[in-house]
């Protein structure tokens, strides 16, 4: 796919791109600008990070993003800060544990209705920090510590409306 960027980026139009498991890094992501459509981007396993996705002019226009098993998601987090386009944001397994401020910043993201965190160090703790989120409705935390009191407790503050995935 790397070679490939220079040219599908004159695809202005493309609203959905989908780079998993390619080898594109934060040198290919200066072509992304030019999809000036892009409403939906996928760099699950790829070896961007979000300091390079940060500096994309389109983040907080994008409506979905996947960015799963990569890097430096804290850069990512404080660009996407009061997005108020970003429904669906799925940041699972980075390379650290999410932070508290990071955790802060997502809860602002007020038309986020889709949040998957699977393996991302939250805690019992750290998921109190996710409270307000005035559209959510899915919330994945597979694979963290946190207790089916919290998660209950979770539920009961969103009126059951929200889909919590836990094990």
């Amino acid at each position: 796919l790397k070679k490939a960027i220079p040219h599908l980026s004159k695809l202005t139009g493309l609203r959905r791109l989908d780079t998993q498991l390619s080898n594109i890094d934060d040198t290919d992501l200066p072509y992304f600008n030019n999809f000036t459509n892009l409403n939906e981007l996928t760099l699950n396993f790829t070896e961007t990070t979000g300091v390079g996705v940060a500096k994309l002019t389109r983040l907080r226009s994008l409506r979905k993003l996947a960015f799963n098993y990569n890097k430096d998601i804290h850069e990512l987090i404080m660009a996407l800060a009061d997005s108020d386009i970003i429904g669906e944001l799925s940041l699972d397994s980075p390379d650290k544990p999410i932070e508290a401020e990071d955790l802060r910043r997502i809860a602002k993201l007020k038309n986020l209705n889709f949040l998957s965190l699977q393996n991302s160090g939250i805690d019992d703790k750290s998921l109190e920090l996710l409270y307000g989120l005035p559209h959510l409705t899915t919330l994945n935390i597979n694979d963290c510590k946190v207790s089916r009191t919290a998660v209950n407790k979770k539920i009961k503050a969103y009126g059951n409306r929200v889909n919590v995935i836990c094990t």
